[in-house]
């Protein structure tokens, strides 16, 4: 009949946000001691300090090696744990670690091209 109300559009509920990702629970402040994942003999210890400082360092024997230093910014969201300063030959750089899963009681991360395994120090 003439008198019926046209139908109305149906509403098209909008597609439910995906979760966002989680994260690893990596918290940038404390020491560190990072695994090459393929060859353990490869080790470095990292210092990532409260005011975003950091300091590399590698055992060699009884001798600890500064390598590098400088200042860090950590993305929670990506990640990234983004690291410039000076190295131990006085160079400048800015070098992203992408820190990408929590496993047990490390996370693994992925730096200059290589797996790393990296330890929370106690």
């Amino acid at each position: 009949s003439p008198d019926r109300p046209a139908p109305r559009p149906r509403r098209v509920e909008p597609a439910p946000e995906p979760p966002a990702p989680r994260g690893t629970g990596f918290m940038p402040v404390g020491r560190f001691r990072a695994v090459n994942h393929d060859n353990q003999q490869v080790q470095f210890q990292l210092a990532l300090n409260p005011n975003s400082t950091f300091q590399v360092q590698a055992n060699t024997g009884f001798y600890s090696v500064p390598l590098s230093g400088g200042s860090f910014a950590y993305d929670p969201p990506s990640g990234t744990l983004v690291m410039s300063g000076i190295n131990n030959v006085g160079g400048l750089f800015s070098e992203p670690m992408q820190v990408y899963e929590r496993h047990d009681d490390h996370f693994h991360v992925m730096y200059a091209g290589i797996r790393w395994d990296l330890f929370p120090d106690r």
